[in-house]
């Protein structure tokens, strides 16, 4: 970060926690593509693709022909059974196939749909002046007046560092409850990413085994795991939104919260920092406990639990 070496560590420290900007490398991200032409893991989708054509289609069509016979099979066996029916049950399994072996494109318009929605919740964000980066937008006058506040020692103006003296003071004053909570949000910040690297993970798995789970969408239409499997797969992509969300809802209330945008009277932060700080993470921590529910929320958005 480039305002690292201009501002003082007790500075970064306050800034990371009280702008929400701890957050802005799960967001960049969330908002990466996996499975497109520009993905961010292109050596994993190269070879989950690999895999999908070279392993898993040859297993998903031998299995598709086993269904196909079971059906014929329990077709014949029906008295009332017609050629109709036997043409019908060739086409579905001509669909069956197709779907197999288009079934990456289907899993890249999930994706194109899940990200689309995603881009729009960034609009509106920058819309709404929901960014956390201070790189761009420096720090805010409300910010600033809450370190003061806190800390009893005025930020300094143009990007320039405390002192050593103002250093120390800051610190004496308020110094511990801020990096208490700095390491107290950075165990957030793991967990978050440990999140997001699941998701990623995740979709990958999925994404080669796809042909496996299409094979019986052609005999059970709607009502087939090949069916369910799609929409979990979609769910998994909305999981990346859910987390998005959860992440504008908490800088929307942190800026409540630490009076950035409301014009809060700061009396009661400077007499009891411990417990404005204590608020804070309790707020870190619900966002957590948000995106732990992701997927959940997801598969309950979908209808697909």
């Amino acid at each position: 970060m480039w305002w690292d070496k201009e501002l003082s560590f007790i500075q970064n420290a306050f800034v990371e926690v009280f702008s929400g900007s701890t957050f802005d490398g799960v967001v960049d991200t969330l908002g990466q593509s996996l499975l497109g032409s520009g993905s961010a893991y292109s050596n994993v989708t190269e070879f989950s693709k690999a895999v999908y054509d070279n392993v898993m289609v040859p297993v998903a069509v031998s299995l598709l022909v086993i269904y196909f016979v079971v059906a014929l099979i329990e077709k014949t066996t029906n008295e009332q059974f017609t050629y109709e029916q036997l043409f019908l049950l060739m086409a579905k399994m001509v669909i069956g196939i197709f779907l197999i072996n288009k079934g990456f494109e289907i899993l890249l318009k999930l994706e194109e749909a899940a990200l689309g929605i995603f881009d729009l919740l960034k609009e509106q964000a920058k819309e709404h002046q929901l960014v956390t980066d201070v790189h761009d937008n420096g720090v805010s006058d409300g910010l600033k007046d809450l370190f003061k506040e806190m800390t009893g020692v005025k930020w300094p103006e143009d990007g320039k560092k405390l002192s050593f003296i103002k250093s120390i003071q800051a610190f004496l004053n308020a110094g511990i409850p801020i990096l208490l909570a700095w390491l107290a949000q950075l165990i957030v910040l793991l967990v978050l990413h440990t999140i997001c690297f699941l998701r990623v993970m995740e979709i990958f798995v999925r994404t080669m085994f796809t042909p496996i789970a299409l094979s019986d969408i052609f005999y059970n239409g709607l009502n087939s795991a090949g069916f369910r499997f799609l929409k979990n797969f979609l769910a998994t992509f909305l999981q990346v939104v859910v987390i998005y969300g959860s992440v504008l809802i908490y800088v929307v209330m942190l800026s409540t919260l630490t009076g950035a945008d409301t014009g809060l009277n700061f009396a009661d932060i400077a007499l009891n920092p411990f417990f404005f700080i204590v608020k804070n993470l309790a707020l870190s921590f619900a966002m957590l406990g948000l995106a732990l529910k992701s997927q959940s929320l997801a598969k309950e958005f979908l209808g697909s639990n």
